[in-house]
């Protein structure tokens, strides 16, 4: 056994001293691959949050523009009102005040 493990020793020994070129290059080589991974993995969470974005962005562009042409309905309403309130002197019915006339049908 103290005969393997000296064997054992010798070769680890013998790898350190003439491969430390291969050893480094073998650790860069492999750091290299995992933040090429890592990269790769948040580039594409990084894509599916941009598109997540832009399905809102354009909900939320739908939205306004519905809110502007609501917004100009009722604008034009009120500007109607008021030019009949005012211009035209018109009031809103008091239900005291309301005649309903009946005509009669025709024979």
């Amino acid at each position: 056994m103290a005969k393997t493990k000296s064997l054992i020793r010798i070769i680890g020994n013998d790898f350190l001293r003439r491969s430390k070129l291969t050893i480094l290059l073998f650790i860069g080589v492999i750091i290299t691959t995992l933040m090429t991974i890592l990269t790769t993995n948040e580039t594409r969470i990084l894509r599916h949050e941009q598109e997540k974005n832009t399905v809102v962005k354009r909900s939320l562009d739908i939205e306004m523009r519905n809110l502007i042409l609501e917004e100009n309905t009722l604008g034009e309403q009120k500007r109607i009102e008021s030019i009949a309130t005012q211009g035209l002197k018109m009031e809103h019915i008091v239900p005291e005040n309301e005649r309903i006339l009946m005509i009669p049908p025709r024979p």
